[in-house]
């Protein structure tokens, strides 16, 4: 009851916020609501018993999917009408005055919402090429009103007057006919909300993420590995550090649960090629609290949360953030998927207690997709039956898991990354700060959600950097995977009881 409280207070406050935005805000504030809300009254419901039938979850599901699709397109007819009306009234504005070209250093006051935008810093871009610059732009194209310093690049502001993709490839084709790789062209919206187009020279990246270390990027990849090592021996019912002679017992599993994270990994390798897009090496984030956590008293299973992998180049389009970013969770599920299923065809029921043998009815607990899939393989079980998992099984649980964990909505997660590419950096931004919320709140209930939220906060938190097309929006297709996606991640990592 405090879990629905709590949430109920925080949707009440997050509404009086969206209500500021006016329409649009409010129709964002309702597709969260519908994403969020029935599963908050379930997992608050069921610490007294109170728990749905798998047939009303797929209803409640089939219905909060269908409003969360029908709200997007309202929000997608509302932000192009908002954003006709912007154009026609800073058309009539800005035809019948002078092009302006100010600057902090000139004593140009600027507005509150710049603050964070604009910097003091002198432009390291020489005055010839800003007047070439200022030529690639046109009254039917993109109408500039004023430039200003970026961080020693340079900001345009102004009216967008075409498509943002056409007119973007044409002043970007212009940018590497004149000056090759020398300058980054970005068309973004400033903190008004107003289109901009952000001239940086390329080895001054203001969006640039920091460096990880090899170093660091090493010693997180050896206690991953110690982590899974740590999880392997748990499952065969030993303890590494009393018998180490057991220590090779343990490795056929880890090496699968590393396969996995190796074909995620692989799978945003594949789409950043294919977009000419650079990363930096993934740095492994380890599960490593296995002891007890006092005063709760609860332990956090061994493992890993994923890999982290950053954008050293930045991708071109919200369309291929989200392909970069959705091909890894795509891929490391369908592999822990075949996992799962083969395994499961190999498991076996017993009535004697070992290493891999589980009750299953706390097998069934873990997801509603192991729970159909015991179903779909052994019929309905007594609860105090025995399944003998074989090691393929344990792998594709675990493989899921962690393609589940990638798929939270936050940050440079890839769920943060898919939410950005569908809604924009605002969206994804206060998304991301209502997921480690209700993380934080779900804790008190499901201890593992609170170190789930925990490291959201330290690790995951900081918001991916803008692409270079920031205003063209992806597709519907692309928005419907990126909603299945987000529920599957539901469904894998919300506990079921059946």
């Amino acid at each position: 009851m405090l879990l629905l409280i709590g949430s109920l207070a925080l949707l009440g406050w997050s509404f009086w916020r969206a209500r500021r935005s006016g329409k649009l805000g409010i129709l964002v504030w309702l597709q969260s609501a519908s994403l969020f809300l029935p599963w908050l009254i379930f997992l608050s419901l069921a610490p007294f018993g109170l728990l749905p039938s798998p047939a009303l979850l797929i209803g409640v599901l089939v219905i909060s999917t269908g409003t969360y699709i029908w709200l997007g397109g309202k929000l997608r007819e509302v932000a192009r009408e908002q954003e006709k009306l912007l154009r026609e009234r800073q058309r009539l504005e800005f035809d019948v005055l002078p092009t302006t070209d100010t600057s902090p250093v000139l004593g140009v006051e600027l507005p509150p919402q710049m603050t964070e935008l604009a910097d003091p810093e002198a432009s390291r871009i020489p005055e010839s090429d800003l007047q070439t610059m200022r030529g690639f732009f046109g009254i039917d194209s993109f109408f500039v009103t004023e430039t200003l310093p970026f961080r020693q690049g340079m900001l345009f502001r102004g009216n967008l007057r075409g498509e943002a993709a056409l007119v973007y490839g044409d002043l970007n084709a212009k940018m590497q006919k004149a000056f090759a790789e020398s300058y980054r062209v970005f068309l973004l919206a400033d903190e008004e909300s107003k289109p901009a187009v952000l001239v940086v020279p390329t080895e001054r990246d203001p969006f640039e993420p920091p460096k990880v270390s090899w170093v660091a990027t090493l010693g997180l990849l050896l206690l991953t590995v110690g982590s899974l090592i740590l999880y392997s021996s748990a499952a065969l019912e030993f303890d590494p550090f009393q018998n180490p002679e057991k220590l090779p017992l343990a490795l056929p599993i880890t090496a699968g649960l590393l396969f996995v994270l190796a074909v995620h990994e692989a799978g945003h390798r594949w789409q950043a090629q294919r977009y000419g897009v650079k990363l930096s090496a993934g740095y492994l984030l380890p599960l490593i609290s296995p002891f007890p956590v006092a005063p709760l008293g609860f332990a956090i299973p061994p493992g890993t949360f994923g890999a982290l992998t950053q954008f050293k180049t930045p991708p071109p389009t919200r369309k291929a953030l989200f392909d970069i970013a959705i091909a890894g969770p795509a891929l490391g599920g369908l592999i822990s998927f075949a996992f799962l299923v083969s395994g499961f065809l190999l498991s076996v029921t017993t009535s004697k207690s070992g290493a891999f043998t589980v009750p299953a009815d706390l097998l069934s607990t873990f997801n509603i997709l192991i729970a159909g899939l015991i179903r779909l393989r052994w019929g309905v079980l007594p609860a105090a039956q025995l399944i003998e998992l074989n090691p393929l099984a344990l792998i594709g649980i675990f493989g899921l898991n962690i393609t589940a964990l990638s798929l939270l909505p936050a940050g440079q997660l890839d769920g943060g990354r898919i939410v950005q590419a569908i809604y924009g950096r605002r969206t994804a931004r206060i998304v991301g700060n209502v997921t480690t919320a209700i993380l934080a709140i779900a804790g008190f209930f499901v201890p593992t959600f609170l170190y789930w939220a925990a490291v959201l906060f330290f690790f995951a938190r900081t918001q991916e950097r803008p692409t270079l097309n920031e205003l063209t929006e992806t597709d519907n297709l692309r928005d419907i995977l990126g909603l299945v996606a987000l529920f599957l991640m539901a469904a894998i990592l919300l506990p079921f009881r059946g």
